[in-house]
């Protein structure tokens, strides 16, 4: 079963330390989260004994991290990158998290072309690595990413057949004019993990969403989709947490039966 995740998205981490988060996560019903791998959250070994010790007093799970910092597109910066993904691959071993997510921004006076290079050369100065461990790759497009399209994430991806993968975000694809249906069934074995936003970055299903969450899950449900799903939105309360969770159980449980 999808197991229905909280990412500890944009203003959570900071505002809150990683043990409410983890406490609100629990208390709103979700089942596991996504582990932000930054400051404020798991940055260092002291930090993911601490945060895995409250999970497990909790029972979530994590099927999924957000691998920090996010210069995987940055010229220069490569060293910097390789040298963070042994403690990537330590958390997601501990948890047992299979997707280990690299954001592919497109760094600011970086021209696109330049920051996709940058992220072949790093992802195939790595990939060995991630394979061995049992781990998949997971890349994000949205509009002003350098992958700025699932079609260009897909193209991307395929050569490295299987071991990179598209992390499918509803807010990016509504942003993006990409089809809710056609979008999951295109990247047929390519979709790592998805995530539930709406498409004002609010709630998923809230009063200013106008996805349709519908024709996402009869895509997801027809490619046999069943990696992590998680709610990734502006999130700052304890009812808001509730409610997504809530929505988030109704579309696995319901629209994609």
């Amino acid at each position: 079963m999808l197991r229905v995740c909280f990412d500890p998205y944009s203003g959570s981490v900071g505002q809150y330390s990683a043990r409410e988060i983890v406490l609100n996560a629990a208390a709103a019903g979700f089942e596991g989260l996504n582990i932000p791998t930054r400051p404020g959250f798991v940055d260092t070994p002291e930090d993911l004994k601490e945060v895995a010790r409250i999970m497990e007093d909790h029972n979530l799970g994590a099927d999924s991290l957000s691998a920090g910092p996010h210069i995987t597109t940055t010229p220069g910066k490569e060293e910097e990158f390789r040298a963070r993904l042994p403690f990537n691959l330590e958390v997601a071993h501990h948890f047992g998290a299979r997707v280990i997510g690299f954001w592919p921004c497109l760094p600011e006076g970086v021209e696109r072309q330049a920051a996709l290079d940058t992220l072949k050369r790093n992802l195939d100065a790595v990939c060995d690595q991630i394979r061995d461990a049992g781990c998949i790759i997971a890349l994000e497009f949205e509009k002003k990413a350098a992958l700025n399209s699932y079609e260009l994430t897909q193209e991307f991806a395929a050569p490295y057949e299987g071991l990179v993968q598209a992390t499918v975000d509803t807010y990016h694809v509504n942003d993006t004019g990409a089809d809710p249906y056609q979008c999951p069934v295109d990247l047929k074995g390519q979709i790592a993990d998805v995530h539930l936003s709406g498409t004002d970055r609010g709630e998923p299903g809230g009063p200013k969403d106008e996805f349709d969450y519908r024709a996402f899950a009869r895509g997801l449900k027809e490619i046999g989709f069943q990696g992590p799903l998680v709610t990734q939105y502006n999130c700052t309360e304890l009812a808001s947490m509730c409610r997504a969770a809530a929505f988030a159980r109704r579309f696995r449980d319901e629209y994609m039966a």
